[in-house]
């Protein structure tokens, strides 16, 4: 019995020296954190592709929502550090550098790499696109929607508004895609409800359509008109006092144009002013 006694310590003690050798072995790695800010009204989703080096494949790690007006941090573990990931998402704002097409069932998400995908219309193809990783392991998206690009027509107008405030002696103001959105909407309302107003049917005025559309500021104003082209449109503008002051206003530094030509020809024209 006594004799046993040192070879039970020994055990144990190869016991405790094996605990400490597991403990000094590091967990799994964090390989990255996606921080997703989505600023629309509905629910959006992603999801991460990552290559598996064993496998020596691509493997989907799954499928995310993002709720509406939400911000969500989603952490990812890997065994090693990882540069870059890529990402299929439902609202993608990046740049789809090194973008890579794969085969997915969208109705409930899988993803197929080079396999017999199942008969339907559920399925199609879709570009994964790659995202690099920083160096604190993160990964930041906002989701919100691309401004609406100003037309031709408006860019022609807002070049007329700048070569009358040069006249003046008045830096140009900057062309904004969101003014010219919130003030197309207005000018077509308008034209299409027949009412000519600041003020439109819902009782909104400019700077609540403004604001109603994320458009924060310090300073606005909004000139109206309708007529048988831009250049006279703005001719007139120029001819009234109070939408001249607006246009050669030095408080403003960005204007948006919003045009809308009704059925009889009859142009709708709608100016924003704002200083951020």
């Amino acid at each position: 019995m006594d004799k046993d006694v040192p070879a039970l310590y020994k055990r144990v003690a190869v016991l405790l020296l094996a605990a400490l050798l597991l403990a000094a072995i590091p967990l799994t790695a964090e390989a990255f954190k996606v921080t997703i800010d989505n600023k629309y009204n509905t629910t959006k989703s992603f999801a991460i592709l990552k290559h598996d080096d064993k496998l020596n494949k691509w493997v989907c790690i799954g499928w995310y929502n993002v709720g509406p007006k939400t911000v969500k941090d989603f952490t990812f573990l890997d065994s090693t550090k990882v540069k870059h990931a890529y990402i299929y998402s439902s609202a993608w704002s990046g740049s789809g550098e090194g973008a890579m097409e794969r085969t997915v069932i969208k109705s409930k998400f899988k993803y197929y790499d080079g396999e017999q995908c199942p008969p339907g219309d559920k399925w199609r193809k879709e570009y994964f696109s790659r995202v690099n990783i920083g160096t604190d392991g993160t990964v930041k998206l906002v989701w919100q929607a691309a401004p609406a690009a100003i037309t031709a027509d408006e860019r022609l107008g807002i070049d007329l508004l700048n070569r009358d405030r040069e006249k003046q002696g008045l830096p140009r103001l900057s062309a904004d895609a969101r003014l010219s959105e919130v003030a197309r909407k207005h000018a077509e309302d308008m034209a299409q409800s027949k009412y000519f107003s600041h003020t439109n049917r819902k009782g909104q005025s400019p700077f609540d359509r403004m604001k109603e559309n994320g458009i924060t500021y310090r300073s606005a104003g909004e000139n109206i008109a309708y007529n048988s082209s831009i250049a006279a449109m703005q001719v007139a503008w120029m001819n009234s006092p109070g939408h001249r002051a607006n246009i050669l206003s030095s408080q403003y530094t960005h204007v948006g144009l919003g045009l809308y030509t009704a059925p009889d020809g009859t142009i709708y024209g709608v100016q924003l002013f704002a200083r951020y």
